[in-house]
């Protein structure tokens, strides 16, 4: 009932502005608002029908996998790269659709015959599409009803064990406690899925570079260096691109937050405060700076820079990168969120997540800003990433006296 009811809500954002804009069109009386929205009813109770379904498919899948978390997490992504595609090729699609008109309707009858039969109940008032559209629902939905209702009862009452764990003898590795922290927030980050891919966006974006400099590098220079104002700043440009995709790159603003209820085992460990805020960061650079590295090393490859702007293109990014990291965890001392029941609600919606990202982006605009506002009489364009350079690593040092000074205090006091 919860699932039909927040469905419905959902449908109603997108169904009541479509009815209003029809509205705008032709008359609407009460008659066609009660056939509308019996018709929608039955649309709504088909979508829960697909979703139940798609569960139940992927809760079987799931219950066949022995590293769930990490399954999840490749199927999420899989499903990015197939709506990424999907969304490419939608126009042209959508054109020959459109080049077809006469045709549509007989299209939409033979591939999702319930959206004609609605399309039909809307607009003829047809009482034999109303049937036909009850029947396309309805069955359907007490079958899966019936299906989850007997299903349900089975997992509650269905004890399945523990299976016994069969120990087998290996060498023991010896590590530093930095260097276990480091391994257990890389775990954390990849077995929880919302967590990486909500946290990871910035490295999206490097792998777009990275797959259209690999597929056609000299295609995608030539085409930028084609626009006059991106030739004349094209170095200005990259280091700010970069630095800009690392707003979108950071796990540690809410890396405190998704320990949870657990936080005392972190806590108990025997390594300090300076550690465990080390270990965050690092983890975030480990997954980050991969890819950002790749992007400048094919750039430089591709562009024929002076020296000074390599050591730039380089160097100003990564200190970007360092420095949000720093913000992040820095905000999520500050703001903690250890009371959750999803993983989701500390990594979408708590306070430290929202103001990283707005910080994040202020450290990344702020030379700019500066440098055409108060500066740019003074400096040259070639200047601004010197200027840039020394800006970020006072920053550094900025957040890290922060860290040591307040931060680990911070730590210290938290408590779940």
């Amino acid at each position: 009932s919860v699932l039909l009811i927040m469905n419905t809500i959902y449908s109603l954002l997108v169904s009541v502005p479509c009815l209003i804009v029809y509205a705008g069109y032709t008359k609407i009386t009460l008659g066609f608002l009660l056939i509308y929205f019996l018709s929608w009813l039955l649309i709504v109770l088909m979508s829960v029908t697909l979703t139940c379904l798609f569960g139940l498919i992927i809760g079987f899948i799931m219950s066949k996998v022995r590293r769930k978390y990490l399954a999840g997490t490749i199927a999420t992504g899989m499903i990015f790269v197939l709506i990424y595609f999907l969304g490419k090729y939608v126009q042209k699609f959508g054109g020959n659709i459109l080049s077809k008109v006469t045709g549509v309707g007989d299209i939409v009858k033979k591939v999702i015959p319930p959206i004609y039969y609605f399309g039909q109940v809307c607009y003829n008032r047809s009482v034999s599409s109303l049937f036909r559209l009850m029947l396309w629902s309805l069955i359907p939905f007490l079958a899966v009803f019936l299906v989850l209702s007997a299903m349900y009862f089975k997992i509650l009452t269905t004890n399945k064990g523990v299976k016994k764990s069969a120990y087998k003898g290996r060498y023991a590795f010896y590590g530093t406690p930095r260097l276990a922290l480091i391994k257990k927030e890389l775990k954390r980050i990849f077995t929880v899925t919302v967590y990486l891919m909500n946290c990871t966006v910035g490295m999206l974006m490097h792998l777009v570079v990275i797959i259209a400099l690999i597929i056609n590098s000299s295609a995608v220079m030539k085409f930028l260096l084609s626009i006059q104002f991106i030739k004349n700043f094209f170095p200005i440009i990259i280091v700010f691109y970069l630095c800009l995709s690392t707003t979108s790159a950071c796990t540690t603003s809410c890396s405190v937050s998704i320990e949870g209820d657990h936080f005392w085992i972190i806590k108990s460990m025997p390594a300090g405060a300076g550690s465990v805020i080390f270990a965050k960061i690092a983890a975030n650079l480990v997954i980050t700076l991969p890819t950002m590295l790749v992007v400048q090393t094919m750039i430089c490859q591709n562009y024929s820079f002076k020296r000074n702007e390599i050591i730039y293109i380089y160097a100003i990014p990564i200190l970007s990168q360092i420095c949000i990291a720093m913000i992040g965890i820095f905000m999520n001392l500050l703001l903690p969120k250890l009371i959750w029941n999803n993983p989701t609600m500390p990594v979408k919606q708590s306070a430290s997540v929202s103001l990283t990202m707005l910080l994040s982006f202020a450290i990344n605009v702020l030379p700019i800003v500066v440098y055409f506002f108060v500066l740019k009489e003074k400096l040259n364009a070639g200047l601004l990433l010197a200027f840039t350079l020394v800006y970020f690593l006072v920053a550094f040092f900025f957040l890290l006296c922060l860290l040591l000074a307040i931060g680990r205090r911070r730590y210290n006091n938290l408590s779940c």
